[in-house]
């Protein structure tokens, strides 16, 4: 990775470390605020609101950042891409508020809350982040983006006091996306030429951007259903509640894990225009190793810590908890390689349809473990069908990949790091066995002991990415 890259992956990563804290900030007063009523409810409206907002998104993100990142070179073809997204992604919008507020009304249940989640959508007519990641430029991103996280967390603090200010919350959290997404406008004309539009093609597009909708509809079916599918087979939003809390932890780990392929997905789609095959390659194999690198060890820790974690994290109601997270370290493998192969090989070299193949598959192996398990098993039951189906895309991905001219060997490359994450959980193994005390202060000992000491071992072992990722730094 050069050195604009690493640049990139460090904006993006101090953004997503923001995102994993604000979290470990707001949980722990939301869930004694709010309690697990509260939380189901706003989960549910959320994730209502979150389906009407792909398909007023129809995959222009995916599609816009990788057809930006073939014209980067080219500011006249990257203005017209971008005004033709922009004018696409404003009519789709539009019919999609109008269809969600006319759901709000007919469903009646939650109206309150649900009507509170329409800047949710129309955050979406103003997302143009792909244009940056497109560029290859994420400071912006990630410094607007903190601001606005940052005024979300004082503003929940401030005027989310009771159960009864729920609405408030739903409020404070959609508008922010709103106001976010508006910030990416400042001082964009410097970057983006303006074009007649006369000279404008929407309907070019439209293909494309269909593409992309159909695989993020399927993922969606498998990450969002569930949730969905719990309220209306079980009718309990306390059992969502318990899945919400769970789900979220193990999305931000993902998150901070995944932000690595968000940044290279636009630099493997410029190498590929450009027919640097072996780039790709060489790039893929190196962002790969760096991913395990991060990966392995958020997931051991989050699997011991999580006992006392829940405890002190979530509150009392909240004890059910426990084997849902545990479940979820395995989950965030899959995903986290999953995502890397489809952001890193699949989407960039125009296979999206293979992904697409892949994301169908799991969705249906999850509609149907949901309607097996779900009944049975509750908030459990749809994080086993959320395995099943992670397990079907990561290996139906993993396989294409490994019939591809990009395919590579990881393994002599990870022995490192699991040598690492081994020494680091029989430390906090052998922490917890003579550890005296609880709560938030042995889980920040233990989260200090572990990075102490696989960071060391991150120094001292020979060949880690991190040793060469400095020593680039150092050069450039």
């Amino acid at each position: 990775m050069d050195r604009k890259t690493i640049k990139n992956y460090a904006y993006n990563m101090a953004y997503q470390v923001l995102v994993l804290l604000a979290p470990l900030v707001t949980t722990p007063y939301v869930s004694r605020v709010l309690h697990s009523d509260g939380i189901g409810i706003y989960s549910y409206t959320f994730t209502i609101a979150t389906a009407f907002s792909l398909l007023a998104a129809l995959g222009v993100n995916s599609y816009g950042q990788r057809e930006v990142a073939y014209r980067q070179d080219d500011d006249v073809e990257r203005s017209k891409v971008f005004w033709e997204l922009l004018i696409l992604r404003a009519v789709v919008s539009g019919a999609v508020v109008i269809a969600y507020l006319v759901f709000c009304v007919v469903y009646g249940k939650y109206e309150p809350y649900l009507l509170a989640q329409t800047f949710v959508i129309l955050s979406v007519l103003l997302d143009i982040s792909w244009f940056f990641q497109g560029m290859e430029d994420f400071r912006p991103i990630a410094l607007r983006n903190a601001a606005v996280r940052i005024a979300t967390i004082a503003l929940i603090f401030l005027l989310v006091r009771s159960e009864a200010d729920l609405l408030m919350y739903c409020l404070i959290n959609s508008a922010s996306l709103f106001v976010g997404n508006m910030l990416f406008f400042v001082g964009l004309g410097k970057r983006v030429r303006r074009v007649p539009i006369a000279e404008l093609n929407v309907s070019r597009h439209i293909v494309g951007t269909l593409q992309f909708f159909v695989p993020i509809i399927a993922v969606q079916i498998y990450s969002q259903l569930d949730k969905i599918m719990l309220g209306a087979l079980l009718g309990d939003v306390v059992q969502n509640g318990y899945y919400e809390q769970a789900r979220k932890v193990a999305n931000l780990v993902v998150t901070l894990v995944v932000s690595l392929n968000t940044v290279l997905y636009s630099r493997n789609a410029h190498l590929f225009s450009e027919g640097d095959h072996t780039g790709v390659r060489q790039s893929m194999r190196e962002s790969f190793e760096v991913l395990c690198m991060i990966m392995l060890p958020l997931v051991v820790g989050l699997f011991m810590v999580t006992n006392n974690l829940v405890g002190w994290f979530m509150g009392p109601d909240f004890g059910p908890v426990v084997p849902l997270l545990r479940l979820c370290c395995v989950l965030i493998v899959f995903m986290c390689v999953g995502n890397f192969v489809g952001m890193q090989y699949l989407s960039p070299t125009g296979l999206q349809n293979r992904m697409t193949a892949a994301y169908i598959a799991a969705a249906a192996v999850d509609v149907l473990a949901n309607f097996l398990l779900i009944g049975r098993l509750g908030a459990l039951g749809a994080l086993c069908a959320s395995l099943a189906a992670e397990f079907c895309s990561c290996g139906l991905q993993v396989w294409m990949l490994a019939r591809s001219e990009y395919r590579f060997s990881p393994w002599r490359d990870l022995l490192p790091y699991v040598l690492a994450v081994g020494v680091m959980a029989a430390a906090l193994w052998g922490w917890q066995q003579v550890t005296p005390f609880g709560g938030i202060v042995q889980t920040v000992t233990e989260m200090c002991i572990g990075a102490a000491v696989y960071g060391l071992l991150l120094v001292v072992l020979p060949g880690t990415a991190l040793n060469r990722l400095a020593a680039k730094w150092r050069k450039a």
